[in-house]
């Protein structure tokens, strides 16, 4: 899914609607994939989270538990980290926001917290109100081009889309329709300038 924020305009699935609507033979192709390397994240266990820190060029995967650990893109691994305390328990999902220059981390129960991406040392600390936006176990969390916050909610199959802020709805996105069931997380691509959710059926 992509989106212009120079008016109401999206793309999901090949079209596109709104004004300034993005041209999809002008995205590179986000569908097919190329095998490029395997990189060995050791001891970390039930990997639940990932995000790519494009100022530092590094990637930082966590586990379920919180346990972490910085990787070169190259895959040269870099340190170990520990997930803040206030995203603990049940961490499932995290994101970078490079406006901000910070990591985001959510919570199963929709705690979203804003950490500095390197230390992880906690900045901000929310809590998603997830009977107002109708949410089902937060699975994912990112920034879209646009600025605002999406938010990929499991068990309704949905991603939500609200303002930075992450006190109001703006819409929402039935990703179940478009063959993503059981959606469990969600990333912007390598450029910045689409959203990919990611589907995996739980036990």
């Amino acid at each position: 899914m992509s989106s212009s924020d120079g008016g109401e305009s999206s793309s999901v699935g090949g079209e596109s609607t709104g004004g300034d609507a993005c041209l999809i033979a002008d995205v590179e192709d986000t569908l097919d994939f190329v095998y490029q390397k395997s990189i060995d994240l050791g001891d970390i266990n039930t990997i639940q989270a990932s995000y790519y820190n494009i100022e530092a060029k590094e990637i930082v995967f966590f586990s379920y538990f919180g346990q972490g650990r910085r990787f070169a893109i190259d895959g040269t691994p870099l340190g170990d980290v520990m997930a803040p305390p206030e995203a603990l328990p049940k961490l499932d999902g995290a994101s970078y926001d490079q406006v901000n220059g910070v990591a985001l981390l959510i919570t199963q129960e929709c705690r979203l917290v804003e950490a500095d991406p390197v230390t992880l040392q906690t900045l901000k600390d929310t809590q998603l109100d997830k009977a107002k936006f109708k949410i089902g176990v937060c699975a994912g969390v990112a920034i879209g081009v646009d600025g605002d916050m999406y938010v990929i909610s499991w068990q309704t199959e949905e991603m939500v889309k609200m303002t930075r802020d992450g006190q109001t709805e703006l819409a929402r996105v039935d990703l179940a329709a478009l063959d993503l069931s059981r959606p469990d997380g969600i990333q912007p691509d390598r450029r910045q300038r689409e959203l990919r959710p990611s589907s995996r059926r739980r036990s």
